[in-house]
């Protein structure tokens, strides 16, 4: 296979002589609109950040898109920030805000402070550290719509992490790009503890591609068991496209052993052997051409093994870019790449030079690429070692000790030290699978923020694959517990009370029990989760809990033979209180989820599992998981069930159920008085307590 330029094969290439990339030359000064030289000149309006922006910016939106096209770096960037629902929003918008923020303003002024705020824009100001924007509709200039933030760094605290050699390059198939992934692998293989101190285990795959040795690429499919031990080899998350002409089945298996026509292959995968071959990484691993397509057998063993085979991968390159893209490589790299630098002259405020930045490129080209949109990807990003992202502006890495991208080859300095595969808002670090002690601390809570994202993702196969490829990430997060149907045994009662976010579907083929989150496609969230408490142990202190339900046993059936255990019936019975009455709205807005229950009128969160009303004229029954008491406010949490139409003596879950204070004591106190007063209907009931102290009957039912 001849590779295409930039990303050629060197043998000879060593990775101790490898440096970081960098230049002798300063990134060229920015081009500005007339409107983003003005923030950075005459007087600077440095202010605490919330306080409210008060500075015009006089451009409507569509001259902030015009702008954007004719190359004006702040504008470009600033538009990239707004989702099509913002852009909708603003159409028209002819009031535009702005206020540069400086490193002591993360706080909110008092009335005392807002009173006394023109001395805030007095000077000189050693630091200022990003730029808020408001944009404002034209007839209502008070009422905010859409608010989005640009940090700013000088250019002596950026020079560490930029490089401006993407500049003068429009494809990232050239031999900058090639020089940065280097630098990037071996750099982590050479000097990063962590990624060194990764444990190798468990299960390498069956088969692997060869890509061989010589100046052409002409890869065969082998046998691992005939390498030796210590083989390296790469693997490639994608989203499979609609057609794939060529992958492994039996009839094929002969033959790709002998060698494969690449001609057959998506540019995807062409690419993808190209970088692993110029990263000095001999074999790769990629699913369709690696699993037998036509063996149930085979699919079985692989997909047990996936986790393994990801996590002990020596990279793993990720396909990023949209779909309609052809391959890795693109050659018309967009200006976002090259760091905006401007140069202030300001008359109050520190004049050098900045380098202005948003922290959401993550976000916007990895997070919300449709690589992400694919749920076994998921558990593939989140346990490989190290990531290469090829997205549509510039490539991006991912290891334990470094986030970059090739605009800041060293770090992204605005993300450095989180994790951001499944969630780039949260900040407690990429997941030190192998660290015993960080494992305490985050270990649920980790698995809550990963669930998020993997709900959120589509699977092709849910009513087979739902449990099933998520269930690595689950025994990699070393947790010394037991997943039942993807809840936590040890944290049962917590892990119950998760809510559906719309648009959401219980499927008419079983997927899992109704109290699982696998029986609904849709995104979850957990909800309730003590994990939060544990980053606030003074609050902690304030805040009481009572489990009110008691697991009495646990039932679950697997399909034999299979050697992934795919679940085919769970149920739980559980000892807990129960209270039964009507529905009804409490307002107008049909999106409001808050109705009265029961004769004693309690204001209730009745969230359906797929957003249907309630029926006025039936009575809905609620049992009770959790109280809390948190400074001195009473919640309780609960979940919506009914009788099983196939299970005769069963329950299933319907939804999910919230009671709070809300204004008055009152609710708490008339919905405390139904508890006490138990069920009418006790048809589906195994057996009663009265015995409790508190004197709130339990009962003991069958959960499906």
């Amino acid at each position: 296979m001849e590779t295409r330029s930039g990303w050629s094969f060197n043998p000879f290439i060593r990775a101790s002589k490898l440096k970081a990339p960098t230049t002798s030359l300063l990134p060229p000064m920015a081009l500005l609109c007339y409107y983003c030289k003005l923030m950075f000149s005459s007087e600077a309006v440095v202010r605490p950040r919330f306080f409210r922006p008060y500075q015009h910016f006089h451009q409507t939106f569509e001259e902030l898109v015009e702008s954007a096209n004719a190359d004006c770096r702040i504008c470009a960037m600033r538009l990239k920030l707004l989702s099509s629902k913002d852009r909708d929003t603003l159409e028209g918008s002819n009031h535009v805000h702005f206020n540069v923020f400086n490193e002591h303003s993360n706080f909110t002024l008092d009335d005392e402070q807002k009173s006394g705020h023109d001395d805030l824009n007095q000077g000189p100001f050693d630091r200022v550290c990003g730029i808020d924007f408001e944009y404002c509709p034209v007839d209502e200039k008070d009422e905010l719509k859409v608010q989005s933030s640009l940090a700013i760094l000088s250019l002596q605290e950026s020079k560490p992490y930029i490089s401006d050699m993407v500049a003068r390059e429009a494809s990232n198939n050239s031999q900058t790009s090639k020089d940065i992934a280097d630098f990037w692998l071996n750099s982590c293989r050479q000097d990063h503890d962590e990624c060194r101190s990764f444990p190798i285990t468990g299960a390498k795959p069956k088969r692997v591609l060869d890509l061989g040795q010589g100046k052409h690429i002409s890869p065969r499919l082998c046998m691992t068991k005939n390498l030796p031990a210590s083989f390296k080899y790469a693997t490639l998350s994608h989203v499979w496209g609609r057609s794939q002409p060529l992958r492994l089945v039996m009839a094929s298996y002969d033959a790709m052993q002998e060698g494969l026509d690449v001609s057959l292959l998506p540019q995807n995968f062409r690419d993808a052997m190209e970088v692993s071959r110029r990263l000095g990484v001999r074999y790769i691993w990629i699913d369709s051409l690696c699993i037998l397509q036509d063996s149930e057998v085979d699919w079985q063993e692989q997909a047990r093994d996936m986790g393994d085979i990801y996590q002990n991968a020596e990279v793993n390159i990720a396909a990023a870019r949209p779909l309609e893209s052809e391959g890795l490589f693109f050659y018309g790299r967009k200006s976002r790449a090259i760091p905006c630098v401007v140069e202030a002259k300001w008359t109050n405020a520190k004049n050098e030079s900045y380098s202005i930045s948003s922290s959401f490129d993550w976000h916007f080209d990895i997070t919300e690429s449709p690589l992400l949109s694919r749920a076994w990807v998921t558990q593939e990003l989140v346990l490989a070692r190290r990531v290469l992202y090829f997205a549509e502006g510039q490539m991006f890495w991912e290891c334990y000790q470094r986030q970059a991208n090739e605009m800041y080859p060293q770090n992204i300095p605005l993300l450095t030290g989180r994790k951001l595969t499944t969630n780039p808002e949260y900040v407690y670090g990429r997941m030190r699978l192998h660290d015993e002690k960080q494992r305490p601390f985050r270990e649920y809570l980790l698995w809550d923020l990963i669930l998020q994202r993997y709900t959120a993702a589509e699977l092709t196969f849910p009513e087979k694959d739902k449990l099933i490829a998520i269930a690595s990430v689950g025994q990699k997060l070393g947790i010394y517990d037991e997943l039942i149907a993807g809840l936590w045994r040890k944290r049962l009662p917590y892990q119950l009370l998760w809510r559906i976010m719309p648009p959401a579907s219980r499927p008419v083929q079983w997927q899992a029990p109704s109290w699982s989150w696998a029986s609904v496609n849709g995104k979850i969230d957990p909800q309730v989760s003590e994990n939060y408490f544990l980053w606030q142990p003074t609050r902690k202190k304030q805040r009481q809990e009572d489990i009110l339900i008691r697991v009495v046993d646990i039932a679950m059936a697997h399909q034999e033979n299979d050697t992934r255990k795919r679940l085919l019936s769970a149920s739980l019975q559980l000892w807990g209180p129960m209270v039964q009455g009507k529905l009804r709205k409490e307002d107008t807005n049909p999106d409001s989820t808050l109705f009265r229950f029961g004769t004693e009128n309690v204001l209730v969160q009745f969230r359906h599992d797929e957003f249907t009303l309630p029926d006025i004229e039936r009575a809905y029954t609620l049992i009770l998981v959790l109280h809390t008491l948190d400074e001195g406010y009473p919640e309780y949490y609960g979940l919506w069930i009914e009788p099983s139409e196939l299970i005769p003596g069963q329950w299933v879950r319907i939804g999910f159920c919230n009671i709070i204070q809300y204004i008055w004591k009152g609710n708490i106190d008339n919905f405390e008085r139904m508890l006490k007063r138990g069920l009418k209907d006790v048809s589906n009931v195994h057996d009663i307590d009265f015995t409790n102290k508190d004197t709130v009957p339990r009962y003991l039912i069958s959960l499906v």
